[in-house]
């Protein structure tokens, strides 16, 4: 379900993030107000222990095997889903307050945005790409360094300007508004929705909620893994050849014929009920605003003339 990946999620920043982000996590599960930055650097800390696991290999200055392929492709997923939701959080709540409460904010929020979205289009390419592939490896390779970038910009060009400028009750009522929309944030990247808040809140809401059908159709996960330690298991139960090459992700991550027909009309609907949804907001604001016509002193033609 939904809520299990996001407190699996939580429940690994805990796990590697240290007392502080683990307290920023469960505040943001307990519905108490909590410090944006440090909601976002629980997010940062996790993220770099993710990167850390899957540069291991390289370090070990070996290739990958068959052996190191399961593992992989459980790091890739957790990673997609942690970035996806974190950028869209970013992009829909952080950054606008920035342009909002700085000057220089523009300033300091495109270079972001525009890093996150070359981001999203990495991890889509790399959602889709299998373990044991040339070109998961290059995009692994691509996405640890872009987002080892990425989060040294916001943590050494943007957070001290924020903490310094921004008091403290704006970044706890960001830190709210943030927890709570992480329950329902997108498990995918989605780097042809517009990163605004506008865009965000309509179709990017619609394209969060089929992800989160499309992650309880086929079982995806996000929830912390263990890196096995125990010997690879014997013939008899070794998985079959494709599963084995798909790095673990296999039949079950790939959704039927019948679901890949589903998911986009849903999203359509989806879409369309959203976009219905805000046009009558305005119509009801501009009905609100509209001031009545005064009543004409013509006398009507229609009545008796008395006179």
């Amino acid at each position: 379900s939904s809520n299990s990946n996001w407190v699996g999620w939580a429940t690994f920043c805990c796990e590697v993030s240290g007392k502080s982000a683990c307290s920023a996590f469960m505040a943001g599960v307990e519905g108490v107000d909590v410090d944006a930055i440090e909601l976002l650097r629980a997010d940062h800390v996790a993220v770099l222990r993710l990167l850390e696991e899957l540069e291991r290999v390289a370090e070990d200055d070996r290739p990958v095997t068959p052996d190191d392929l399961p593992a992989r492709g459980q790091l890739v997923t957790q990673l997609v889903m942690a970035e996806s939701a974190h950028e869209a959080l970013e992009e829909e709540f952080f950054w606008p307050s920035v342009r909002r409460l700085l000057a220089e904010g523009q300033e300091l929020a495109g270079p972001a945005v525009e890093q996150e979205q070359s981001a999203k289009r990495t991890l889509a390419e790399l959602d889709r790409a299998e373990p044991g592939e040339p070109r998961f490896e290059q995009l692994v390779s691509r996405i640890i360094a872009d987002a080892r970038e990425h989060i040294a910009y916001e943590e050494n060009q943007v957070w001290p300007v924020v903490r310094e400028r921004i008091n403290r009750s704006e970044l706890d009522e960001l830190g709210r508004k943030m927890a709570d929309a992480r329950k329902a944030a997108p498990t995918r990247p989605h780097p042809h929705t517009p990163p605004t808040p506008g865009a965000l809140k309509t179709v990017g809401a619609a394209a969060a909620a089929v992800d989160r059908i499309r992650d309880m159709v086929t079982h995806r996960q996000g929830d912390a893994i263990r890196l096995p330690a125990e010997p690879p298991p014997t013939p008899a139960a070794t998985p079959s050849a494709g599963h084995a090459a798909s790095g673990g992700r296999g039949d079950a991550d790939r959704p039927s014929g019948a679901i890949r027909l589903l998911v986009p009309a849903m999203t359509l609907v989806l879409i369309i009920v959203a976009v219905r949804r805000r046009h009558s907001a305005a119509a009801r604001r501009q009905r609100a605003h509209t001031v009545p016509e005064t009543r004409s002193s013509t006398p009507r033609s229609d009545l008796p003339n008395t006179r």
